[in-house]
């Protein structure tokens, strides 16, 4: 019997999974404030007893405007000694739950945070955020009337779990779903598990290792990531690399200049065999160039990408199409560390909707009078954007999420969204407001006019004594180029104030000067990546470093500036 019997079936598997969650979900979705409401009433009267439900009544709680006013809006700080305390053996201080695993996440600003995660939150994650987008994959094949190509993966995810001083275990977000299906992996995945599930990360050179083996692999169906981002930096190392990869793959062998564990190198060796016809396959299309899509070109299986690709994304994805073409894509959800909260209903929809049994929602409309009070799913209008709060299933309440989603619709009387932005990453010297989408929009407009290819970029704003405060855009170029500095700031400063008016105004009152370029050393971004694996932060799901928040940050990027 075949492996493409196991991938098909199971493929089929985790679809089937999928679609009976949709079926479920839609009687929740169809009338979803009386959810919401049994949700509050549950979550209060459980936790009740807990030190944070004793300081704030939650015995006396019993509707979502007292929850409002008694209960106030908080974000990570207000429970980082509460954490704390449970990391060292505490229990009842903000959930009744007995909390054996949280989830690390590296944070928008600052040191890691760790996000507890109940075992309910585990199921949603494992079958609405694994299984409902493999559903929505099935479904788009039977649309066609073609069977869906058995789930045959370059996985790009490390799951990687690390032990906390209490004997519970953190992992990263995207490593949930990969934990359980660790002992079914090699039915879907062409990645060898010592390297979907790494002990030492930190030491080796992961991009080189995945590629390896998938490369090798000639019927690879999908490409998955937990952000769209990897997929499209694993590319552009396969662009700078891949005489490297051919010459191994050719020889059998893995290089001794790459990194890797000796005990790694040993067990991956065994599984490596002189491969010269797969090599010259290979060789010979990457000797055409990669002007015209890769991917399909060296996997002619390929069939759909995976990753969440929706708000600061959205480039990355648009970036993908250079090495993929238009396949058609997954975008898995609208989740965070903090609670799964939205799933897709179709393939390559960016928008998702919302799951009224995962948490409560609250929400901010942008730019909101601080008094206002945030609304309930019911109240959500199309097209309007809002700031989303959420009490989780395991001890977050009217938690701060920092996300701004759009809705974009309905399913019955449940709001779809897409995600946009997060309200802490702008860059906001003068109250201008400059989200990522207008700056991603801004490089890629400037750098098109004077056709400078890039990579990455990322942003600051400066204050400094004597001058006006203006913004600083770090450039990562790709290849060796001559550049007038002068004229690409010019044209990325008209750029930004098309993309934000209010720029304009600022410009007029004399209080935000011009816009200032200096270009990054080729591979920066690849270094402050490995940088953040050395200090055991897993990176299946770093979100892309835009806005240099942090002094740590500017540290870095200000010290890779060659011009």
């Amino acid at each position: 019997m075949g492996s493409e019997f196991f991938w098909r079936k199971t493929s089929q598997f985790g679809g089937f999974l999928g679609n009976l969650v949709y079926t479920i979900s839609s009687r929740y979705t169809a009338d979803p404030m009386p959810n919401q409401q049994q949700l509050l009433l549950s979550l209060m009267q459980k936790n009740a007893d807990t030190e944070y439900g004793k300081k704030y009544n939650f015995k006396d709680i019993k509707t979502f405007e007292q929850y409002q006013d008694a209960v106030p809006i908080t974000d990570y700080d207000d429970y980082e000694p509460f954490i704390d305390r449970m990391i060292a053996g505490e229990q009842n201080l903000i959930t009744y739950k007995k909390i054996k695993h949280y989830i690390q996440t590296s944070g928008s600003a600052g040191k890691p945070k760790l996000i507890p995660l109940c075992g309910k939150a585990v199921w949603n994650f494992q079958i609405m955020g694994f299984c409902a987008p493999l559903a929505a994959t099935l479904n788009y094949y039977k649309k066609q009337g073609i069977p869906m190509p058995g789930q045959h993966s370059f996985l790009t995810i490390e799951v990687v779990n690390r032990n906390l001083p209490n004997g519970n275990t953190a992992s990263c977000l995207s490593a949930i779903p990969f934990n359980l299906l660790r002992p079914i992996a090699q039915f879907f995945s062409v990645t060898p598990k010592a390297i979907l599930y790494p002990e030492q990360p930190e030491e080796t050179d992961m991009n080189y290792l995945k590629l390896r083996f998938a490369l090798e692999d000639r019927s690879v169906t999908a490409l998955t990531a937990a952000l769209v981002m990897y997929l499209e930096s694993m590319f552009e190392y396969l662009e700078k690399n891949w005489e490297l990869l051919v010459e191994d793959i050719e020889k059998g062998t893995i290089s001794k200049s790459v990194r890797c564990p000796a005990d790694l190198r040993k067990k991956l060796l065994k599984k490596c065999k002189p491969n010269p016809k797969r090599a010259q396959e290979l060789r010979a299309e990457f000797q055409k160039g990669f002007d015209t899509p890769i991917g399909p070109r060296i996997w002619p299986d390929l069939a759909w990408t995976s990753a969440m690709r929706g708000g600061s994304l959205a480039l990355y994805a648009e970036k993908l199409k250079k090495y993929c073409g238009d396949l058609p894509f997954n975008n898995t959800g609208y989740a965070a560390s903090e609670s799964l909260m939205a799933m897709p209903l179709e393939m390559s929809a960016l928008d998702a909707v919302l799951l009224p049994k995962s948490c409560l929602f609250e929400f901010l409309p942008v730019d909101a009078p601080a008094d206002t009070r945030p609304l309930l799913l019911d109240q959500l209008e199309i097209g309007k954007d809002y700031e989303v709060i959420i009490t989780n299933l395991a001890g977050l309440y009217r938690y701060r999420m920092y996300d701004v989603v759009r809705v974009t619709g309905y399913y019955q009387k449940t709001p779809k969204v897409e995600f946009m932005y997060r309200s802490n990453l702008v860059l906001n010297i003068t109250g201008e407001k400059t989200t990522q989408q207008m700056l991603d929009w801004a490089v890629e407009r400037a750098c098109k006019q004077v056709n400078l290819p890039y990579s990455r970029f990322c942003a600051y704003g400066s204050m400094e004594d004597g001058k006006l405060p203006c913004y600083n855009i770090l450039i990562e170029p790709k290849g060796d180029i001559d550049i007038d500095l002068s004229l690409l700031s010019d044209t990325l400063d008209k750029a930004l104030c098309d993309s934000n008016l209010y720029i304009n105004v600022r410009r007029r009152e004399d209080v935000l000067g011009k816009t200032q370029v200096h270009l990054l050393q080729q591979g920066t971004f690849d270094a402050y990546t490995d940088s953040l694996r050395q200090q055991g932060i897993n990176i299946s799901q770093v979100k892309p470093v835009t806005i240099l928040n942090t002094d740590e940050r500017q540290e870095f990027f200000l010290s890779h500036i060659t011009h």
